[in-house]
């Protein structure tokens, strides 16, 4: 770390992520050092408006210094736009990221292919074992692996690399130090102590997540790769917002077909219909990428055998649900609502009317609306148990539901 890196801060912690001045002073300082001693004059005839001058010319460092020491001591890494560590692939989209936080050993990337694995977090046990095995025998072939670390297809993405001790990178939506969901937290330890693996994200330590964030964090995880794999999805949701940010970036997009009717495979089967390259395992992603990138690559050395039962016991078992006991079964979930009555909204210092979850998303309600896959990654929970959270807190009268599948708090 150095004096660049201490600018480069200055410039995050004076600017919300993502805001297009961050990306405006990356291309117009070739030195981070310049961009605290210019002139008013200066910044006018580079293209920016008065009102961004502050970010500029009143910043102080206080802020940056305080990121910079909380990195060294809590060992994140940080690689910031002007660093030769810097993916070169990240330098050819739009809107790159000022710096990249990173825990664990971040792979060499200019060089290697490098797939992002994508897809649903309700995904099939068929999915489940589809992208472990993928994965498994793309990193034998010495691709890295790259995903948003949520649950699903990207978790299992990560855990096939892991088991063939090859190279992942997880992509976070919130601070590097905050994994989410935080049931993946195994995962998130084991990339970080592999020695072959990193997790990283563009948002300043301690950031929790906002609805936002994973717009943003999508176009690292397509912009990290040569070429984006779609394994299952839907016809909305993440994944197909990172495939619209990879045709953006000019990176081509491959997807497994699934059975015709089935909910995971409505997006893979559609892309699939409308252009992109059909998948039919790692040999078509191997040959693609061999026209790619103009070289021949090494195919796996072993096949995936992933067991039916739990693809991946050896990195840890799936946790067994205790049952519910006869005392827990004959127990109401919550207070009847008399017919025609309006549930009324309840205070919201009254804790002790909400469970954990159902509080925890009215905390995050209050940053602004929310859909009920944003509350999957901040619960953890699969996707019917997200709605029937929100659901029960529409019925208590916290929330309501809002078109296009997001819920508010009510006034």
């Amino acid at each position: 770390m150095n004096d660049k890196t201490l600018s480069v801060l200055r410039l995050i912690t004076g600017c919300q992520i993502g805001s297009a001045r961050v990306f405006k002073a990356l291309k117009a300082f070739s030195d981070p050092d310049d961009m605290f001693r210019v002139s008013a004059a200066y910044l006018l005839e580079a293209g920016f408006k008065e009102r961004e001058f502050p970010t500029f010319l009143e910043n102080k460092k206080e802020k940056a210094e305080k990121c910079l020491e909380y990195c060294v001591k809590n060992n994140i890494q940080i690689i910031t736009y002007y660093d030769d560590e810097y993916p070169p692939q990240l330098r050819q989209i739009k809107d790159p990221p000022a710096a990249l936080f990173v825990k664990g050993n971040f792979p060499e990337m200019a060089n290697q292919p490098v797939v992002s694995m994508i897809g649903t977090r309700t995904c099939t046990e068929f999915g489940e074992k589809l992208a472990a095995g993928l994965a498994y025998e793309l990193a034998q072939a010495d691709f890295v692996v790259v995903s948003g670390m949520a649950m699903g297809i990207d978790a299992y993405s990560h855990k096939g690399a892991l088991l063939a001790k090859g190279k992942t990178v997880a992509v976070l939506a919130s601070g590097v130090d905050k994994p989410t969901p935080y049931c993946n937290k195994p995962i998130y330890d084991r990339i970080i102590s592999s020695g072959n693996g990193a997790v990283i994200s563009e948002f300043l330590p301690g950031t929790d997540i906002k609805q936002f964030a994973y717009h943003q964090r999508n176009r690292i995880v397509s912009a990290l790769s040569q070429a984006v794999l779609v394994v299952e999805s839907g016809f909305g949701g993440g994944s197909m917002i990172t495939v619209d940010h990879a045709l953006a970036q000019g990176r081509p997009v491959l997807a497994i077909p699934g059975a015709p009717g089935s909910p995971a495979s409505y997006g893979t089967n559609e892309l699939i219909r409308t252009g992109a390259l059909l998948c039919r395992g790692s040999l078509d992603i191997i040959e693609e990428f061999e026209r790619l990138l103009s070289k021949s690559l090494p195919r796996p050395a072993r096949k995936a055998n992933i067991p039916d039962t739990d693809p991946l016991a050896k990195l840890e078992p799936r946790k067994q649900k205790k049952a519910p006991s006869k005392k827990e079964k004959a127990e109401p979930l919550q207070k009847e609502i008399p017919v025609g009555e309006a549930p009324k909204k309840q205070s919201l210092s009254v804790r002790e009317l909400l469970t954990d979850e159902e509080q925890t998303v009215v905390d995050a309600l209050a940053d602004g609306a929310l859909a009920a896959d944003t509350v999957c990654d901040i619960l953890g929970i699969s996707f019917p148990m997200a709605v029937s959270v929100l659901n029960s807190l529409e019925l208590k009268g916290y929330a309501e539901a809002l078109p296009g599948g997001q819920y508010k708090l009510i006034d």
